[in-house]
């Protein structure tokens, strides 16, 4: 993984090649009104929706402006890191429509080992879509694998972190210490 652009406050993770970085950044939020769910999921507060998400950033590198999104839930986070641990071949793809901006969106995560009848040091092949705009980035085992880690365990660091809050919620609701 490059470390070659300064990482920003929200900034999970980064993987890059030559062409392309790929940024993860944390757009969870911790649930307000539903003690038994850790992450918010439409809810709305101050006349906001809040929905916990892991953005996905694809760039061109070099100083281009251009740039796709795609947002994973929590569930398809771990989903992706049980996949990166077994290194087969796989394809992933998921398909998501903005509600107000109606933006389609669509994710593809493929591993083939082999391209072209060749073994490939880059089998990791993750492409987002945003309306027919679509860029993509081959990456390594090792590069995905630590992506698909970082995220993972930060989602837990957060859950973990919340969880004390969310156990306290639960005890004075059932003990009517409101």
């Amino acid at each position: 993984m490059e470390s070659e652009e300064k990482r920003q406050p929200n900034d999970i993770a980064k993987a890059s090649n030559k062409t392309h970085m790929l940024i993860v950044t944390d757009k969870l939020y911790p649930t307000v009104y539903n003690y038994a769910s850790v992450f918010a999921d439409k809810e709305e507060v101050n006349g906001q929706k809040l929905y916990s998400r892991v953005e996905l950033t694809l760039i061109e590198k070099g100083g281009s402006k251009n740039y796709v999104k795609f947002y994973l839930e929590v569930d398809q986070c771990d989903y992706l890191y049980l996949l990166s641990k077994d290194c087969q071949d796989v394809r992933y793809e998921s398909f998501k429509e903005g509600k107000i901006t109606k933006v389609k969106r669509k994710l593809t995560v493929n591993r083939n080992t082999y391209m072209k009848g060749e073994e490939t040091s880059y089998p990791w092949y993750i492409a987002i879509n945003n309306d027919g705009n679509q860029m993509f980035i081959n990456l390594t085992d090792e590069d995905f694998f630590s992506l698909m880690s970082r995220i993972h365990r930060w989602i837990n660091l957060v859950a973990n972190n919340y969880a004390g809050y969310l156990m306290k919620k639960k005890f004075d609701f059932e003990h009517g210490n409101q």
